[in-house]
This record gives C-alpha cells, structure tokens and sequence, in this order.
C-alpha cells in the first residue's frame, strides 16, 4: 500500500486492512502511521528518505539569502513605493559574518551545511543522535550543549523529524537563548515550532525573520495571528515573514522520484523480499 501524508493511519483504519502485508509512506515523513500498532499486525512501514534532500536544501538556503539579505523589503519598496534606495536597512550584515545553526544534521542538514560552506558562513550543528566525529566529515563544528548551540547563532535551519521530543521545541524557552535579531528557518515539521512564540518575539523584535515552508496547521487557521499579522501587513511582520505551501520538495524531477522509489520499494518486497526503509 502506498500511503500519502494527507491520511492517519491509526489502529481503526489500520484494522480494515485485512490483507495488507506492507505501507511505503511516499515521503520522509512517517509520523501519520501508528508504527506500533502496524508492527502488531505484522505490517512492514517504510518511508522514501532520499528522494528531496537536494530539492530541501536548495529550498532552506533561498529561505536564508531572501531573509539575510532583505529581499522582500527591496522588492517590496520598489514596487509600492517607487523608493530606489539600497542603504534604507541598517541590520543587514554580511552572509560571511553569520553563524549558521543546524538543528538536526542528517541527510537535508548535512545538504544545507555544504551549501552554507560555499557561502562562507560558519556552519555548527546540534544533533546528539549523530555519530561522534560526523562534523569531521563536513569539516564544520558541533556543540553538545542546546543553549550553548542556541546561543552562539544568526540564522537556525531546522531538519529533524517530529517526535515527541522534538513536537513543540521551539517554544518561548527555546526562542529565548538565540540572540536578538536571529532568523529562523523551517522546511521540516511544522509543530516542531510553537506558532504563538514566533509571533510573539517577531511582534517584540526579538526575531529578524522567519521561513516555513510547513506549519502546525496547514494551510494556517484563518484566525491565526502570525497568519494574520503577516497577511496584513503588520510591523516586524509584512517583510520579515515568507510562506511556502509546504513545497520545498517538490519540482517535475523530484515527484518522479519519489512515486518510483515508493512503489520500486513495494513491488522488491513482494517479487524479491527485500524491505528497505523500514520504519517499524
């Protein structure tokens, strides 16, 4: 069976399966399957891991060059305000002058640490389910230490799954220890983010900017303040905000890819045994 992310396959849906022997989620994420319940009913679930990492990465970076560099406030100026003017912004700094924060450094973050690389940004990761001296490998740095890591970045780039550790990270406590004027970047899970604390330290000033291609509600409730705030415009909200339909995967190359790896995967489990992927 090939399961999209739109469905939740929980025990009750789980149990009209009768016949099932196999779920291939079309995608990374797998946290809309109860694994538990599918591993009592013998139900192998895998996942395609591989198929957007570059598609992700390329989607993060553009995230941080339009945010750092304000290209939303130019734009925007020149075209409502006729104002053909380059120094009107006096935060913005040089991307060689910012420390780049990589919460999560698997196959996406590893992708985004080498572009941020080519840029000359300093690149240090938090992951502490990665192997000791993985940062060797892409000759960046690691911390051991959350607040340490929080403390010490301009932009955070966030490439974890959504686990009950990591389901509402980013709260006030966690926004709290990044320094005033840090940006936060989100191509991974949306409630990994608590939405209110992002409007509250944008609203204060605390944070410069922030990019989600993916949010706790999708799309936002019409009554959602950072929704809100940005949609009309709001001060330290109407340039300092993008959104992204949760596409950053997504191009004619990648789609292809993903269908072919998921049902390549089924079709080896049944013809030759093979199970790759397994999440369960």
């Amino acid at each position: 069976m090939l399961a999209w992310h739109e469905n939740e396959y929980n025990p009750e849906i789980l149990d009209k399966l009768k016949k099932c022997k196999i779920i291939t989620r079309v995608g990374v994420g797998f946290n809309n399957v109860d694994l538990n319940y599918s591993r009592s009913k013998n139900i192998v679930v895998c996942n395609v891991p591989d198929y957007g990492i570059n598609d992700v990465a390329d989607h993060a970076i553009t995230f941080l060059l339009m945010l750092s560099k304000r290209i939303n406030y130019y734009s925007e100026n020149i075209k409502n305000k006729l104002q053909w003017e380059w120094g009107s912004h006096k935060t913005l700094k040089r991307i060689q002058e910012l420390t780049l924060g990589i919460l999560g450094c698997g196959r996406i973050g590893s992708a985004v640490a080498i572009r941020a690389k080519a840029f000359g940004m300093k690149v240090i990761f938090y992951d502490p389910y990665v192997s000791s001296g993985y940062e060797k490998t892409l000759s960046i740095s690691r911390e051991e230490n959350l607040n340490e890591f929080l403390s010490k970045i301009d932009v955070l780039s966030i490439h974890t799954p959504l686990t009950k550790e990591t389901k509402n990270i980013v709260d006030d406590r966690f926004v709290k220890k990044l320094k005033k004027g840090a940006i936060i970047i989100n191509t991974a899970r949306g409630q990994i983010i608590n939405s209110k604390t992002i409007y509250k330290y944008l609203k204060n000033g605390h944070l410069a900017g922030v990019g989600f291609d993916v949010y706790d509600h999708e799309p936002p409730k019409k009554n959602d303040k950072l929704y809100l705030a940005w949609k009309k415009g709001s001060k330290n909200f109407k340039y300092n905000v993008i959104f992204t339909p949760h596409n950053a995967f997504f191009n004619k190359e990648s789609y292809i890819e993903l269908r072919e790896k998921a049902a390549i995967n089924i079709k080896n489990y049944f013809e030759k045994g093979k199970i790759k992927n397994q999440v369960n």
